[in-house]
């Protein structure tokens, strides 16, 4: 078995993928951890019957998604910034796909990229803002800085810009009225290649270093515990950051 805490950073009730991403990332973990030896395609398989999103972060690219979002092809991203901006509110995602007002005619994308999807739609979009009125006034109040666009089935909505620059002048002035972030978009997933993965083994022989022998059996929170998490996290800087963050997952800083 395996002890996992799991520190919510992503709103929940966002259309975010956040569980699905915690989900693909335990798998990518435990895979690793336990030397299964399953291939991305094979974790991908398991990873649908979890959730339909998470194929797409086990798939460790900006993607494409076709049928329930398991057929995923790499799509280009040109770098941007977000500005997202959290509602007071929770978007219940089957009562939006089971609402009469969502149309289903959406013409079909042949040969999809950036530019010939623009402009970006989201044909849930206007059930939502016409249902959930906290999601609509986050809308208005995205739209004199460009063309705003709601997150999967809600609640969260978010708009882009080339510069970062652009989106923290933003982020600072929505932020003071709604819950909001201010996030660099990205190509890959960070435990896309095996190297990252390096990362979680060592984290593995701290935990029994560490961790069990001082806490098992007592409270997540004691001091043990945050010492242990202390650790780990200077090894993120140590191992993880200076070979992955920024650059090619294949360079040879592996």
């Amino acid at each position: 078995g395996a002890d996992i805490w799991l520190q919510k950073n992503i709103p929940m009730g966002g259309g975010l993928g956040g569980g699905s991403s915690d989900a693909a990332t335990v798998l990518l973990a435990l895979n690793h951890l336990w030397q299964c030896g399953l291939n991305r395609q094979a974790l991908m398989e398991i990873g649908v019957g979890l959730g339909a999103d998470v194929p797409f972060f086990l798939f460790g690219r900006n993607a494409f998604a076709k049928g329930i979002g398991e057929q995923l092809s790499a799509f280009a991203v040109p770098k941007q910034w977000y500005v997202v901006v959290k509602p007071a509110v929770h978007v219940s995602t089957p009562a939006i796909f089971s609402h009469q007002g969502l149309t289903r005619n959406s013409k079909p994308s042949i040969m999809p990229t950036f530019q010939t999807l623009q402009p970006f739609r989201n044909d849930m979009q206007a059930v939502v803002l016409e249902a959930y009125p906290e999601v609509k006034e986050v809308y208005q109040a995205l739209k004199p800085y460009g063309k705003p666009l709601m997150t999967g089935s809600g609640a969260c909505v978010f708009i882009g810009f080339e510069h970062k620059g652009e989106a923290e002048a933003v982020y600072n002035r929505i932020s003071k009225k709604y819950e909001a972030y201010c996030v660099e978009g990205l190509e890959s997933h960070p435990l896309l290649d095996s190297y990252a993965l390096q990362f979680w083994g060592v984290v593995k022989r701290l935990r029994h270093w560490i961790l069990i022998p001082a806490c098992e059996g007592s409270n997540p929170s004691s001091p043990a515990t945050t010492q242990f998490w202390g650790v780990v996290k200077r090894l993120r800087h140590w191992i993880l950051i200076p070979a992955c963050e920024g650059s090619n997952p294949s360079s040879p800083a592996r």
